[in-house]
């Protein structure tokens, strides 16, 4: 609470809800004003104040400048190296990437966050980690490492809390997503066999082996097919990456399973030479895909909407990495223009119609992801710095 010793009139208090300031007096009076906080470049914002008299005899209007507080700052010392993907379990933040430092102690490409300091898991592992997610009640990670707590385990594990275990004989390529769902660990990547069985870059481990579905993906280009990230839309399993075919069917960078078969969504996203869906999330009941493909007409794009028969493109860009939902708002991580022009790496809110930047990077690299967490909204990537704030790797944001 802020309060105001004025003899005309008093404000008592001030309470911020969204971007709603209301501002209420002694004759019990309140105004509503619409303010932008938290937004990159805002270093201050104007409040018009409304001075009720006690008598209600006239009222006088002031402004009154006060200053914004800048609102990315570090986890903690950060990481090393950079960061690639988020986890939630409870009350605690997983982290993994290609850093081998967390805080100020080892940690292995894959780290905890308890809200106050950095923790490793076990001795980590020995390459990158490109994915992780929670499968009934314990935290896999996926990438191009084969070993984890000095075991072989070849692209993929499991923490039981205390160790790291294999899952399997585990995979002959890399594990870019993880996904959990229905009882079943979904996995996706460069990877062409799981265990003893042909997947051709996507596989199902139901807590025993292995399986396939269907024939998987397959590529038209010279670069080889991947799977970078799962979603549950519809009731059925969405595979977003750089592949073209699914199940030998034309499928370009998306493609969903029914339990039986893959099917390609109708025309909207085409495929560009190294191009890919990066990220796909729920939003108001749409499924939003991010990346970068081209759109109906050849423009190139970072974000599209599907509406249940139709993609729709979501503003400009360029390149999209990551998506989150945070205070009910959708929020994007990549390549965005601002109001002079200017290309840089952003992390940018959407409108409704637009985006607006809440953050700009100060340099060519970006965020990978982002994740809602402890009423902050969390970003990891290969960035350093933003809005000029050292964050060694992973930051947070909180609009207030």
């Amino acid at each position: 609470m802020i309060n105001f010793n004025r003899p005309k009139s008093i404000v008592i208090s001030l309470i911020f809800l969204s971007s709603i300031l209301i501002v209420m007096n002694l004759s019990g009076k309140s105004q509503l004003i619409q303010i932008d906080h938290g937004y990159s470049g805002v270093e201050a914002v104007a409040l018009t104040f409304i001075d009720v008299y006690s008598n209600n005899s006239s009222t006088d209007y002031r402004t009154v400048l006060y200053p914004v507080n800048k609102n990315w700052q570090p986890l903690g010392g950060g990481m090393n190296r950079g960061v690639n993907a988020f986890a939630v379990f409870e009350e605690t933040l997983y982290v993994s990437g290609g850093f081998t430092t967390a805080g100020n102690g080892e940690a292995n490409r894959v780290a905890r966050w308890d809200g106050t300091e950095w923790h490793a898991l076990g001795s980590g592992m020995n390459e990158i980690v490109f994915d992780i997610t929670i499968h009934n009640n314990e935290l896999y990670a996926g990438g191009n490492f084969f070993e984890a707590d000095g075991k072989t385990v070849n692209g993929v594990a499991r923490w039981d809390g205390s160790e790291w275990q294999p899952l399997g004989s585990g995979m002959n390529n890399t594990v870019h997503a993880l996904f959990s769902h229905g009882g079943n660990l979904y996995a996706g990547g460069n990877f062409t066999e799981a265990g003893d069985k042909t997947v051709n870059h996507v596989a199902r481990w139901d807590g025993t082996e292995w399986h396939a579905l269907g024939s998987g993906m397959g590529s038209q280009s010279r670069h080889a097919p991947t799977i970078q990230v799962f979603a549950i839309f519809d009731g059925n399993l969405v595979a977003g990456g750089s592949f073209h075919t699914a199940d030998g069917k034309e499928a370009e960078f998306i493609a969903t399973w029914d339990g039986e078969e893959w099917h390609p969504f109708e025309a909207g996203i085409f495929a560009i030479e190294y191009g890919s869906i990066y990220d796909l999330i729920i939003y108001e009941g749409s499924l939003v895909a991010a990346g970068r493909f081209n759109f109906e007409g050849g423009e190139t794009n970072s974000i599209a909407r599907w509406n249940g028969s139709e993609w729709q493109a979501m503003g400009d860009g360029i390149g999209a990495s990551a998506l989150e939902i945070y205070n009910g708002d959708l929020f994007a991580a990549g390549r965005f223009i601002n109001s002079d022009g200017e290309l840089k790496n952003r992390v940018v809110k959407w409108s409704g119609t637009e985006w607006h930047i809440v953050g700009t990077v100060d340099s060519e690299l970006g965020f990978n992801a982002l994740k809602s967490f402890g009423g902050n909204l969390i970003a990891g990537g290969m960035v350093t710095s933003i809005d000029g704030q050292s964050v060694n790797h992973v930051a947070r944001w909180n609009p207030f």
